[in-house]
């Protein structure tokens, strides 16, 4: 757990380094001198904002950290009757080879000790071939262990269980579609983790799943932002000395604002000589979704009473 902790942390502090060192390329800010102003915490703010400020992003976690458990208790009560099955089959395939191998020791005692007639010796032969044929067929089945044939009630599982996945995969796709194409990627990526049934042979544990799931979805923001970065927050402020300054602001940390006033530039201005400040936040567009590239966003908006 300490290092699941240690991930999630790190994850979201990288998010929001990322994401801030984006935001001051896209401000043609000078990278180098402001995103070491900016506070450590605020990073880790940031990424937390990132990954919360959508409903669908913890939405899809959740959703899909539901979908592994499902499908990993359900493989593994799957596993745990087939592994009983085998265990009780091998056990009676061993058990009839050594009753075999007793019976086979017994009848050639009689034969090999003598006094006996060609009509029984003839019969005691026979019984030998059978149970050395029983015997040979119990040592070929240990070795293969073939599975047995699907019951109807198998077979009937099975449908279930394919119905259940497709619409459940049906629902995944559909979902994406609606999503940012970056993380509609991690969103198809997860889907895969969930519903492979190679990928669940490896028996992941779910503690390192859901924190794959996470990763995955910080990746998906990620991608979004680099390709569709959003702009700094404007700010207009009104020095103690009648000064007005006008730009983006790069961050408040210390009773001090820096704000990126364009050219590669920026002021850095303590907050005892600030009079009045007014921020304005942009409009952020997250860029297109699969459905919207499909049918285009005037007939989504549209369809969505947007």
């Amino acid at each position: 757990m300490p290092g699941v902790a240690v991930v999630v942390l790190g994850t979201l502090y990288a998010l929001g380094a990322l994401l801030k060192t984006r935001e001051l390329v896209h401000a043609d800010v000078p990278v180098r001198d402001t995103l070491p102003l900016v506070p450590i915490e605020q990073h880790l703010g940031r990424g937390m904002a990132e990954v919360f400020a959508e409903p669908a992003v913890p939405a899809i976690f959740i959703l899909m950290a539901a979908l592994a458990v499902y499908q990993d208790r359900r493989f593994r009560t799957r596993s745990e009757r087939r592994r009983q099955q085998r265990t009780q089959d091998l056990a009676q395939l061993q058990d009839l080879v050594r009753t075999a191998d007793e019976r086979l020791a017994a009848l050639g005692e009689r034969i090999h000790g003598g006094g006996i007639d060609p009509a029984e010796r003839q019969k005691l032969e026979t019984e030998i071939a059978e149970v050395r044929k029983i015997e040979t067929e119990a040592r070929q089945r240990i070795r293969q262990m073939a599975p047995a044939r699907d019951s109807g009630t198998e077979k009937s599982t099975r449908w279930r269980k394919r119905v259940t996945n497709g619409l459940a995969i049906a629902g995944v796709v559909v979902s994406a579609a609606l999503l940012p194409i970056p993380l509609a990627v991690a969103y198809l990526l997860m889907a895969v983790m969930v519903f492979s049934e190679p990928l669940r042979r490896f028996r992941f544990r779910l503690v390192i799943q859901t924190t794959f799931f996470f990763v995955l979805i910080s990746a998906g923001l990620l991608a979004t932002a680099l390709f569709y970065p959003r702009a700094l927050s404007e700010v207009e402020l009104d020095t103690t000395n009648g000064e007005s300054i006008e730009g983006g602001i790069v961050t408040v940390a210390d009773r001090t604002w820096v704000v990126a006033t364009g050219d590669e530039s920026f002021v850095t201005i303590p907050a005892d000589r600030i009079d009045t400040v007014k921020v304005t936040s942009p409009h952020y567009e997250p860029g297109r979704g699969i459905l919207e590239l499909i049918i285009g966003r005037e007939l989504l908006d549209a369809n969505t009473g947007d």
